[in-house]
């Protein structure tokens, strides 16, 4: 039998993540927004330079 040592690449789809959310303790999601993001990281980076 002939030997298949060939590596195969797998290109994963450019959008797995379509979406991030919150969901409490009661099944409310709320959508992750850019925004969100960008205010928690400058917050980071705030308590960094203290």
């Amino acid at each position: 039998m002939p030997s298949n040592n060939a590596q195969q690449s797998v290109t994963p789809p450019a959008d797995i993540m379509h979406g991030a959310a919150l969901v409490d303790a009661k099944g409310k999601e709320t959508p992750i927004t850019e925004d969100m993001v960008q205010q928690a990281l400058n917050n980071i980076i705030k308590s960094c330079q203290k």
